[in-house]
């Protein structure tokens, strides 16, 4: 008899996760901050994370509801760029 081990699941995506790293931290913060305002394609469009073509409010809410949130995680200060 041969037992096999069963893949884990890959972590599902985070709402917030502007970089795809499964962690909403500060990166994800400063990236929408930086393009806060910005219709896309102009603005980055991974800053956009609900798709409605703007960076606004609806977009940063979903960071700030769901920061420090992934299984890659660990829980920390929001950092912002003074670029």
């Amino acid at each position: 008899m041969t037992l096999v081990r069963a893949a884990a699941p890959a972590p599902r995506s985070i709402a917030g996760d502007t970089n795809g790293d499964f962690c909403v931290d500060g990166v994800d913060y400063n990236l929408v901050l930086a393009n806060f305002g910005r219709t896309v394609p102009r603005g980055n469009p991974d800053a956009d994370l609900n798709k409605d073509k703007v960076v606004n409010y609806d977009d940063y809410n979903l960071v700030l509801s769901n920061y420090g949130t992934g299984p890659s995680c660990t829980r920390g200060v929001i950092t912002v760029s003074k670029d």
